[in-house]
């Protein structure tokens, strides 16, 4: 239990990144992400968990910048690469102090599971191994770890910067979990909690 008046964030910018969901110029959906065998799509998940996401980093004091919201959803975007880089370059110019960047995983094996945060430069590890301990630990879910991994808006990016991978839509159990309020609650809580930690270690 954390008091509502903690503002811990005060002042600290934070970049959310719902990952996937662009248009481009012809005006036809592209980057959509994976989807569940009900058909949910990752990219309206990693909107839901953004949105709580924002709402708890506000409440603690953050300044939060999302490179989309529910008003203005789907991003412009030439391709998929392009897309990534234009989210990097936007957290670059507003200045933000860390990048975090949502996205659940997916794998044609149904049976892989569990919660991976990846990290790409040296000064984004302490944020990633915060994350990830944070949502094991709430969630339950099976630790795949904190890994080393170029992807572009990792290597684009100034800030310390994670993607976090929530879990598998590929699994029947996982991806339920991950279209229900609480368990999305329960992720937004947790990120939220170990970002308090980064910045009160720092």
């Amino acid at each position: 239990s954390w008091p509502d008046d903690d503002l811990t964030l005060r002042g600290k910018k934070i970049l959310i990144d719902p990952g996937h969901a662009a248009i481009n110029p012809e005006g036809q959906p592209i980057n959509l992400g994976q989807k569940t065998k009900r058909a949910e799509r990752e990219y309206q998940i990693n909107m839901a968990v953004a949105e709580k996401l924002n709402l708890e980093l506000q409440r603690r004091g953050a300044k939060v910048l999302m490179t989309r919201t529910q008003a203005d959803y789907w991003r412009e975007g030439v391709s998929s690469p392009e897309d990534n880089k234009a989210r990097a370059f936007l957290a670059n110019d507003w200045g933000a102090d860390i990048y975090l960047c949502l996205h659940s995983d997916w794998h044609p094996r149904k049976k892989f599971k569990g919660v991976t945060t990846y990290y790409y430069k040296n000064k984004s590890r302490r944020l990633g191994n915060l994350i990830q301990k944070n949502l094991i630990q709430t969630l339950g879910a099976h630790d795949r770890g904190l890994v080393k991994d170029s992807f572009t808006v990792l290597e684009t990016v100034s800030m310390p910067a994670v993607l976090i991978e929530m879990g598998y839509l590929s699994h029947d159990e996982e991806s339920k979990k991950l279209t229900t309020n609480s368990y999305q609650e329960k992720i937004a809580k947790a990120i939220t909690r170990a970002v308090a930690s980064y910045f009160s270690e720092d």
